[in-house]
């Protein structure tokens, strides 16, 4: 039969050991919290990148000149023109293309759960977003001969007043 101060000992010893395993488990706990934040910071740093590109840029004053040329008719002569391969509507398909990208990725970010809704609303928080409400959209609409948007909806989910400002 062990005596006394071998079992203060053996006691000792396990107590010593669950407040390491709890510490070890902090600390880990800690660390994951700490890269999942970086994480978070490496995909808006990604997203932001994209947004601020010169790509972007130059799509987006594409599209508002498209507009401002075609009037209202913008999107339907868009559709016409690119069905026949006018060269000029050829272009403006790679434009709307690239804006719409970059919305679109946010938003599919967003319904599968790997961004937040805060963290979407602040990447879709560019005056761009008016040019791809307003424009872009309308013009895939027209293009693929939809009803209504497949994305806009989801957009102004993530943000009520998607697109309401900006550049256009």
């Amino acid at each position: 039969m062990p005596d006394l101060s071998q079992f203060l000992t053996a006691q000792t010893l396990a107590v010593v050991a669950t407040l390491g395993a709890l510490l070890t488990a902090l600390v880990n706990y800690h660390q994951g919290r700490i890269a999942a934040r970086a994480h978070k910071a490496q995909i808006y740093l990604e997203f932001s990148a994209r947004y601020n590109a010169p790509e972007i840029a130059v799509a987006l004053q594409a599209l508002v000149d498209w507009r401002r040329q075609h009037g209202d008719a913008f999107a339907e002569i868009f559709r016409v023109q690119f069905q026949a391969q006018d060269p000029a509507a050829v272009q403006i398909n790679f434009h709307r293309r690239t804006v719409n990208a970059y919305f679109i990725d946010v938003a599919t970010a967003y319904r599968a759960g790997v961004v937040s809704r805060a963290f979407a609303k602040l990447a879709i928080d560019h005056p761009g977003a008016s040019v791809w409400r307003y424009i872009a959209d309308p013009m895939s609409i027209a293009l693929y001969e939809n009803s209504e948007s497949d994305w806009l909806p989801l957009l102004l989910k993530i943000d009520r007043h998607f697109g309401a400002r900006g550049l256009f």
